[in-house]
Parts: C-alpha cells; sequence; structure tokens
C-alpha cells in the first residue's frame, strides 16, 4: 500500500513538473510593429514603447509568452506592476542576457526610481 502512495505521489509530481515546464515554453504570442526608430509591442489593444534597460532577472514578474517567430525573446511582468501599464521584453541568447522595461504608451505614473532612456518617453 505504501508503494503504491508513493508511486501516486511521484506521477503527481511529474505531472506537475512537466505542466509548468510546459507553460514556460509556451505562453502567449506577442506580436510587434515599427514605431520611429523603435519596435513596439503589442498586448490585447495595447502598445508598449521602450522605456529603460532591465538587467537584474530578479526584476522579472510573471513568464507572459514569447515574441511571435522569436522563442528567445520572452515578455515577463515586471516586479508587482500591473501588466497593463509595464512588461519586460526579456532576450535570452545564452551568451548575454539583455532586459528592456517597455511602458504603456499612455502611462504617465512612473513609478519612483524609473527612469527613462528614451527621447519617445
Amino acid at each position: 500500500m505504501k508503494t503504491r502512495r508513493l508511486l501516486c505521489l511521484l506521477a503527481a509530481a511529474l505531472l506537475l513538473l512537466a505542466g509548468c515546464r510546459g507553460r514556460e515554453q509556451g505562453g502567449e504570442i506577442f506580436q510587434t510593429k515599427e514605431g520611429d526608430g523603435y519596435l513596439i509591442l503589442l498586448d490585447g489593444g495595447r502598445e508598449y514603447v521602450p522605456f529603460c534597460a532591465i538587467v537584474d532577472t530578479a526584476d522579472l514578474g510573471d513568464y507572459l509568452g514569447h515574441v511571435a517567430g522569436e522563442p528567445n525573446e520572452r515578455i515577463y511582468t515586471y516586479k508587482d506592476l500591473p501588466r497593463e501599464q509595464w512588461l519586460v521584453d526579456f532576450l535570452n541568447t545564452g551568451l548575454m542576457p539583455e532586459g528592456m522595461l517597455c511602458r504603456e504608451k499612455n502611462v504617465t505614473d512612473i513609478p519612483a526610481g524609473l527612469e527613462s532612456e528614451y527621447w519617445w518617453n
């Protein structure tokens, strides 16, 4: 009986791990479009423009998906800020990961400590 219970627990753990792994690899497909010298990230009718570089992966929130045709260009939430206002476009090529914090173009309330690196912000 203990062996059967252990096998059931092991099977459940493997299914849970497989489900989490699939979510990280899958997720939503995000589109982009050309801005005036930069790419705009599209999400459900909202447009996100680059705001500043992100180098600390601890700032990444939930994994949401990836950019269409670019499985290494992943989209995350940023810390605990609302998805409707801020997203992170994170490119991990294995050599030097790069992250770009993107602001929804209509957001005017900038959290303390964040400063734009671009003229359009």
